[in-house]
């Protein structure tokens, strides 16, 4: 698995229409130094790179016709979250069978922070766990005009059983304390970031 710091969209643009091609796999997640111990679960990634985690930045312009196709390689049938039209509603949502390929279309609707994410047991993402914890990726919509110069955290946790919860993995953008990007910034320079909960835990983080 490769660390996806957020900072590459993922995906083809032409004009008005952006085209991703993702991929459902097992892979081995690193989420402190490479020679430390890793965790088999499953990543998305885009067809033909390395899985990351989180999944692929998925950024756009208000307007934008997305085409995604979702490989799913897994052993098991997926159920995929978020990759529609916002604003809208928690049952847009879409299965893709082990060894299946399926193509959804839909217009990036209102500008905001958004997330798209999944599950291999069509559980909720509160109940998501082990395995798929880490499905979960970035989708940005921008409003017209310029662009803000911003950041994009997505918060994960691995939890490998859910009566034991101090037995678990953070992480921010795929890499866990003291592994995490070193921010540098200047007294008095304004920061954007847009932080998203990818994890099943309410209070994932706090901040002073």
């Amino acid at each position: 698995v490769v660390a996806n710091d957020n900072r590459t969209p993922a995906c083809e643009l032409k004009g008005q229409q952006l085209t991703l091609r993702l991929e459902l796999r097992k892979a081995r997640w690193f989420p402190d130094a490479e020679t430390d111990p890793h965790i088999d679960l499953h990543a998305f990634g885009e067809t033909g790179k390395a899985p990351q985690i989180p999944g692929p930045l998925i950024r756009v312009r208000v307007g934008t016709e997305i085409v995604v196709s979702v490989t799913n390689l897994l052993k098991s049938d997926v159920r995929i979250h978020g990759l529609h039209e916002r604003p809208g509603q928690l049952t847009d949502t879409f299965d893709v069978a082990a060894g299946a390929t399926r193509e959804v279309r839909f217009k990036a609707g209102a500008a905001g922070t958004y997330t798209y994410w999944a599950s291999t047991a069509n559980a909720p993402i509160i109940k998501r766990l082990t395995e798929d914890t880490q499905l979960s990726g970035a989708f940005i919509v921008d409003p017209p005009g310029k662009v803000v110069d911003d950041r994009v955290f997505v918060l994960g946790l691995w939890l490998p059983d859910p009566a034991v919860f101090g037995k678990n993995v953070s992480s921010i953008n795929g890499k866990s304390w003291p592994y995490t990007e070193r921010l540098s910034m200047r007294a008095g320079e304004t920061a954007s970031w847009r932080v998203i909960n990818g994890s099943a835990e309410a209070h994932s983080m706090h901040m002073h």
